[in-house]
């Protein structure tokens, strides 16, 4: 099979026409010679020089060498564009997700098994129209919304969960493998953690509701979460239906305010408020069973973990 991709943003990261300066993306550098050592034709196309007309051939060859990439045939000269509509056309957050499925067994086990490009922040853009002072980030990954929040100087204190150490390693910031219930924040934010499935997408789904509901109660005044829509390609990828993504949010003691559909063409990002009511019929339920005191011990239950 022929395969062609992208180099700036694609298998290196670029700022701008700053190519000199251009890093290696491992993980899809590893892919794209995994294709070629099975036989695949590999093709780097890139618009390197297209609008300055500078030739950067030399350069980007030198670079493909020191970084290791394995191809056939480089095309210079792409064409100038905003968007690019193709029926084949494989999107940065879907490459990765396959990457993900071919390289391990295990879910999410690397930092960059979150599918998702470093310079791409448009699944934050619902964060715009609340207001926070405290965030949790569960699943945090590398701290991607951490630089989002300074992009756009937006003043909040910032923790980060995850379960996967190397990708806390990345953080500048205070982390977490385990959460203390005690503590709340004014927005609890569950981006991308909906999971790879192996044989039951339906426990996949349970697991991710109750960490769900845990989250709620980390929460003083926003939920935030995104779940994969039933159209993604990838087959492994835990899906839902629309009607099934708000539901979700109901049994977990939530208050839809928005359902944005537009910032990631194959997520929904979900915004929520805490059900107030519903949570205090919860805790009178609870509170209203018979205590006995005899042999009653004391609790040291102040550091439940998500």
């Amino acid at each position: 099979m022929k395969y062609i991709f992208d180099i700036d943003n694609t298998i290196l990261s670029t700022k701008g026409n700053d190519y000199q300066n251009s890093v290696p993306i491992q993980h899809r550098i590893n892919y794209v010679n995994k294709l070629y050592n099975e036989d695949n034709y590999i093709v780097l196309y890139t618009g390197r020089g297209t609008r300055s007309g500078v030739n950067y051939e030399d350069l980007t060859r030198m670079q493909m060498e020191k970084y290791g990439v394995k191809y056939h045939e480089l095309i210079m000269g792409k064409m100038d564009y905003d968007y690019f509509v193709d029926d084949k056309a494989i999107s940065l957050k879907e490459l990765d997700s396959i990457i993900s499925l071919n390289k391990s067994s295990s879910n999410y086990k690397s930092s960059f098994d979150s599918g998702y490009n470093f310079d791409d922040y448009r699944r934050f853009e619902s964060l715009k129209s609340i207001k926070y002072k405290s965030v949790l980030d569960i699943g945090s990954g590398p701290c991607m919304l951490l630089r989002w929040l300074k992009n756009n100087q937006i003043k909040a204190s910032y923790e980060a969960m995850d379960i996967r150490e190397d990708a806390l390693s990345e953080c500048d910031c205070q982390t977490h493998n385990n959460i203390d219930m005690t503590k709340k924040y004014d927005l609890v934010c569950l981006f991308g953690v909906s999971d790879y499935f192996k044989t039951n997408e339906d426990e996949k789904k349970e697991e991710f509701l109750n960490l769900l509901t845990n989250a709620v109660k980390k929460s003083k005044k926003y939920v935030i979460y995104s779940l994969m829509r039933k159209d993604n390609i990838v087959n492994k990828l835990v899906k839902y239906s629309l009607d099934e993504a708000k539901s979700v949010a109901t049994k977990a003691g939530l208050e839809i305010t928005e359902i944005d559909l537009d910032s990631e063409p194959t997520e929904y990002i979900i915004t929520c408020t805490i059900n107030k009511e519903k949570n205090v019929k919860k805790t009178k339920k609870t509170d209203s069973k018979p205590r006995s005191s005899k042999g009653k011990k004391k609790s040291n239950d102040s550091h439940s973990v998500i």
